[in-house]
């Protein structure tokens, strides 16, 4: 297993419109000012969505299921092992954050993404594999 440093700064994301994904830079200023987690995650999602924000359909695939790395994943740090979950919720029409724990963070880490950024609706079930890059 790649041994993790901080920040890799990309983020994964997925259209399952068009079963396509792409690579994007996070920018230096965001993850110092937002460090990671639920609050980098509802900044991204609001940098994508903008005015649409309100108007999205929290089921329908213009919204963003966002799952967010922490920043302190793989430093042995206390609870440290965490990433978010982060979209607009279909019960309340506002924004949402989980808190998660087990492998999923720590691999996504070491596949080296801190974001990986969902949307879309796709015509069947599908299955994103990641591997290191």
């Amino acid at each position: 297993m790649k041994t993790v440093t901080g920040e890799s700064g990309r983020c994964l994301e997925i259209d399952l419109d068009t079963l396509a994904w792409s690579s994007s830079a996070i920018p230096e200023d965001d993850l110092r000012d937002y460090i990671g987690g639920k609050g980098l995650g509802l900044k991204m999602i609001h940098d994508r969505l903008g005015s649409r924000l309100g108007e999205a359909d929290p089921l329908g695939p213009d919204n963003i299921l966002a799952f967010m790395m922490g920043t302190f994943i793989g430093t042995g740090a206390p609870c440290s092992a965490r990433f978010a979950g982060v979209t607009k919720s279909p019960l309340t029409g506002i924004m949402v954050a989980a808190s998660c724990g087990g492998p999923f963070g720590m691999a996504c880490k070491t596949a080296g993404w801190d974001a990986v950024l969902v949307r879309g609706r796709a015509a069947r079930p599908v299955v994103v594999r990641m591997d290191e890059t």
